[in-house]
């Protein structure tokens, strides 16, 4: 509701206060109590506490790939939810696959390696979506999405041992459970989060787009008096030639200010996904030795 409400609405700043007071008192909860239900504990690991960043990142910019890029094929491309998820279809069974041949090699070459290399090839491919347009063919789209998903299959098994062996054996359970939550935090948080940053950047880059038409060699005026005689050219009115042709250019500028606000995006979730190697240098110390 912050949108509609005002992100600096009493309402919407008195359900974040209470939000944030009960988060903090569940936290000191959970600390201070000898048998608590979620061992926020293991967090002071400070290896541990890095790996549930990566794990936080790595998960967020997925998922949010996954819903911008569904979004541009049936928007912009006119694919059906079918043919969107068909086009999905060739990264997860490559996911499939070298997730077990990653899972091997994670036992042979220190996992946190691993990880970085998965990371900057994941960023790689989602930064090559920047330079999407509508003309773009299926081919090049499938090549990349698959491209991704074999980059990803680098961030699971040794994501998951790198997270994991800092900790005790006695703390694996609860460690594990950590993880899992944070997964689906960020899971849950990365469609708000992209779509509130696609929408406030879309009105942003139509304002910009309106401003910018200004400059150029045929402005606004001559545009709509060249698309109303090619209306009343083909018989339209004098005044429904008028309105398609503000309608079109509407249409226009929306379009190409969606297709900038697609491009920020994509970028916006590289650098997201390219923020998760710099915790990732901390990740797989040794296990301490059990008590």
């Amino acid at each position: 509701q912050g949108r509609k409400e005002g992100w600096d609405s009493a309402y919407i700043l008195s359900l974040l206060g209470i939000a944030a007071i009960a988060g903090l008192s569940f936290v000191l909860a959970e600390l201070y109590n000898p048998e608590p239900f979620v061992e926020l504990r293991l967090f002071r690991n400070f290896a541990f506490t890095m790996a549930a960043i990566v794990v936080f990142l790595n998960t967020l910019s997925f998922m949010s790939v996954n819903f911008i890029v569904i979004l541009f094929l049936q928007a912009h491309l006119k694919f059906t939810p079918l043919q969107a998820a068909w086009m999905m279809l060739p990264s997860a069974v490559v996911v499939g696959m070298l997730s077990v041949l990653s899972g091997r090699l994670s036992d042979i070459l220190p996992p946190k390696f691993l990880v970085m290399f998965g990371l900057t090839l994941v960023s790689l491919c989602i930064w090559q979506f920047t330079a999407m347009t509508t003309w773009t063919s299926v081919g090049v789209l499938t090549f990349w999405l698959t491209a991704r998903g074999f980059s990803r299959a680098f961030t699971i098994a040794p994501l998951n041992r790198a997270s994991l062996s800092p900790l005790d054996e006695s703390e694996l359970r609860m460690g594990s459970a950590l993880l899992s939550l944070n997964r689906g935090i960020a899971a849950a948080s990365s469609v708000a989060l992209v779509a509130t940053f696609f929408q406030n950047r879309l009105a942003q880059r139509a304002i910009w787009l309106n401003q910018d038409q200004g400059t150029l060699p045929f402005g606004q005026a001559d545009i709509l008096t060249s698309l109303n005689g090619t209306f009343i050219s083909l018989g339209d009115f004098s005044q429904v030639a008028s309105t398609k042709a503000m309608a079109m250019l509407n249409r226009m500028v929306q379009d190409e200010a969606s297709l900038h606000t697609y491009h920020d995006t994509f970028l916006w979730v590289a650098l997201l996904s390219a923020a998760g190697i710099i915790p990732a240098l901390w990740m797989g110390r040794q296990r301490r030795n059990a008590k």
